[in-house]
């Protein structure tokens, strides 16, 4: 059963923004452009083996998908899958790596080979140990029983090669490809068959563990030195990002594509609470989205349902994009 659905990450939509209303000639473009894309590789890999974990979306086997929690001395500690059974708990890291694979076990380092290309990453063998001891001490806090925790690094991409610098057998037991997982988790469920956890204790720990995420919600502004004068401003198109769209016939029209839209609007709202902040005024909605009038400001912004505070001159919106209730096209 599914606890926690993977969704894409707020980096990923906050840079796929900050894309978007950055000018093509900003010297911080192509930084911005790497990190975008190095994000949604490693979000695929991970969303690739959901297929592999399908057959394990039952009652009595709950999967949580980006946990961040709170460890020891208020460290961050996070988990690109967790798998929660009775008996046991599985720790998955996803590595979304094309090329050859050298887990070096000396000087605990990754060095991947593509193309006659070297790079080297840091050892994951030690981050994912480090995450087993770091949820460990976190559920100790309120699970009196002791829990077996398992860890496995996941190659998700078929064609990598891994390779071991010693001790291969060793490597073997932590390292394997997505499609091995299956196996994996029937051996697991035959070895750790005892449970030790009650279905009450099993929601207890779901419930804390919910309560306790907290999502990474980066400053992508900051991070790049961007400043809010250097935003592109307008409606863009939700189709092909073309800003800023020509306000016609009480809708929006992109003369890239010739898309049409009456809600366009909205999608551009979300990028000023993911790039700008989350609350915004007539003022300010006037002139990020080049609405000369007043009274169709207001009326659009009435019409989003979002809340509000303040008189008709200082009235503030909080942007929510649950209540915009708009799908990403």
């Amino acid at each position: 059963m599914i606890k926690k659905a993977r969704k894409t990450p707020l980096k990923i939509r906050k840079l796929d923004a900050l894309m978007r209303r950055v000018s093509n000639h900003h010297p911080a473009r192509s930084k911005i452009n790497e990190e975008f894309k190095k994000s949604k590789a490693g979000f695929r890999g991970e969303r690739s083996l959901d297929y592999y974990l399908s057959a394990f979306n039952k009652n009595d086997c709950f999967i949580f998908h980006d946990l961040r929690l709170q460890g020891e001395n208020n460290t961050i500690f996070q988990l690109d899958t967790l798998i929660l059974s009775s008996c046991f708990v599985l720790i998955l890291e996803i590595k979304n790596i094309v090329g050859t694979l050298l887990f070096d076990q000396v000087f605990h380092q990754l060095i991947r080979t593509t193309n006659d290309q070297v790079n080297v990453f840091p050892d994951p063998l030690l981050q994912i140990n480090k995450q087993s001891k770091q949820f460990e001490q976190y559920l100790q806090k309120f699970v009196p029983s002791k829990m077996p925790i398992i860890s496995y690094i996941i190659i998700s991409n078929p064609s990598s090669q891994i390779k071991a610098s010693s001790n291969s057998d060793s490597l073997s037991r932590k390292v394997i490809h997505a499609a091995s997982l299956p196996d994996k988790i029937l051996l697991l469920e035959e070895q750790y068959s005892l449970p030790i956890l009650s279905s009450e204790e099993m929601e207890k720990v779901t419930t804390t563990i919910l309560k306790d995420d907290t999502p990474l919600n980066p400053d992508v502004m900051k991070q790049f030195n961007i400043c809010t004068s250097q935003i592109l401003t307008g409606v863009h198109c939700p189709v092909c990002n073309y800003i800023p769209l020509e306000r016609i016939r009480g809708g929006w029209w992109c003369e890239k594509c010739n898309n049409f839209s009456k809600i366009a609007y909205l999608f551009s709202l979300i990028d000023y609470l993911y790039l700008i902040k989350p609350t915004i005024t007539n003022r300010e909605f006037r002139n990020f989205f080049h609405i000369p009038s007043i009274f169709t400001a207001s009326r659009l912004l009435n019409d989003t349902g979002l809340s509000s505070t303040g008189s008709f001159k200082d009235r503030e919106y909080m942007i929510s994009e649950k209540k915009l209730q708009i799908q990403p096209v």
